[in-house]
């Protein structure tokens, strides 16, 4: 008896309870915002396609517009995005509002002073946005560092902006999964530079104050490695046009894999021609296109490691395909990654004066599949800043400015 009595009473203080006041929370699916990202490199262009994704998968119905005013990308920067947010996600690649870059567009138009003259198109532009994130190094705002205490630092500027403006560091996003080629892409590449069984050396965005010493160490390494040399082809992807003119000044017969893939006039520098006879190169003009030649690399150079003050170019592209690594002293601006891929053994850092005794020289397989396995667990240890990011630049649309702007993660 008891226990029935227990049970209506129970039935009869939860009918006659007074209801909860239930708290209505607003939907945060992106409805009716629109965000607009710019990036200013196409270093930083290449790593917004995980961004992206995240953003879209938090905010589904946010409008997304994004205009790439790319220095050293000639003005692909939005085909480079294309192409590869077609590989993370198809369907979004389609969705997104590509935005033609404009060579007088600075986000200082953000400022509330710049709202009359030639300024008032663009403020105007900006004002129908309700976010503008993008990536801090190509910003104002130098003095962002990534370390272990703000392991996805982020700030917001000052309260004098139009709307709010979302800087994240561009550095943690390199580690982000992305699509690789797979064997059909890798066997179609192969066969557009016309390799068979040569060894391969991918030379990654080579610095034209590098470019001559890199060569001059490569040719004086031939004399004491003839048959490697002989056997090794190099693709060369120089970082600007400057560049492409001093490393073809070097090599004989070199044809510039561009869009119309058109040959380059001979070298003039007769006495170097002949001492690059041995040297088999293909100097490369494309934009947009290193990451995918770093899955035909036997090994990998990174340029901007070779000269102080390039700072050094990303290493972890040919770290994603497990391929051995070689890079110069210099390499600040990715200083984590250097040291992760460095401790890792894939990646060695050597002078500029032994850098031909490492291209020529062999690897201990074993010793590489090791140092691959250490390198893919150091990436994958350091994942994670796109889904932050993207939820900072939600929190920031429906809950402003103040609860988003905390750089500990």
């Amino acid at each position: 008896m008891s226990g029935v009595g227990t049970a209506v009473a129970s039935e009869y203080i939860s009918l006659n309870a007074r209801p909860r006041k239930r708290r209505v929370r607003p939907i945060m699916d992106g409805g009716g915002k629109r965000i607009f990202v710019f990036s200013n490199f196409m270093g930083a262009t290449k790593q917004l396609p995980p961004l992206l994704r995240e953003i879209d998968a938090l905010l589904p119905n946010a409008e997304i517009g994004v205009m790439c005013q790319d220095h050293h990308g000639n003005g692909a920067g939005l085909d480079v995005l294309r192409d590869n947010l077609s590989r993370v996600d198809p369907l979004l690649a389609t969705r997104i509002l590509y935005i033609p870059h404009h060579l007088d567009f600075q986000l200082r138009y953000l400022n509330s002073e710049h709202q009359s003259g030639d300024c008032a198109p663009y403020t105007r532009f900006i004002s129908s946005y309700d976010i503008a994130i993008g990536p801090a190094i190509c910003f104002e705002n130098h003095a962002l560092k990534w370390t272990d205490s703000a392991r996805y630092p982020r700030v917001f500027d000052e309260p004098k902006r139009l709307i709010p403006h979302f800087q994240f560091w561009i550095d943690p996003l390199k580690y982000e999964p992305r699509e690789l080629l797979g064997p059909d892409g890798v066997a179609s590449l192969r066969e557009k530079y016309g390799l068979n069984d040569e060894r391969v050396v991918v030379v990654g965005s080579l610095n034209s104050n590098e470019a001559e010493s890199f060569m001059d160490e490569s040719l004086r390494a031939v004399s004491s490695a003839i048959d490697c040399a002989q056997r090794t082809r190099f693709i060369i992807v120089p970082r600007d046009t400057r560049c492409t003119d001093k490393v073809v000044s070097l090599l004989d017969g070199v044809v510039a894999w561009g869009m119309d893939a058109s040959p380059l006039p001979p070298s003039s520098w007769s006495r170097k021609q002949r001492a690059a006879s041995v040297i088999d190169a293909v100097v490369v003009t494309e934009n947009g296109v290193l990451q995918d030649l770093y899955s035909i690399a036997d090994l990998a150079v990174v340029g901007g490691t070779f000269w102080k003050g390039a700072g050094g170019q990303n290493p972890l592209e040919p770290a994603f395909y497990g391929k051995p690594i070689v890079c110069g002293p210099h390499w600040e601006n990715n200083a984590m990654a250097f040291s992760g891929l460095r401790d890792s053994g894939l990646l060695r850092v050597v002078e500029p004066t032994d850098l031909g005794a490492e291209i020529y020289g062999p690897r201990e397989t074993d010793d590489l599949a090791a140092s691959v396995a250490r390198a893919q667990a150091f990436i994958a240890s350091k994942k994670g800043a796109a889904k932050e990011y993207a939820a900072t630049v939600r929190d920031a649309l429906y809950n402003g400015m103040q609860q988003s702007s905390k750089t500990d993660g």
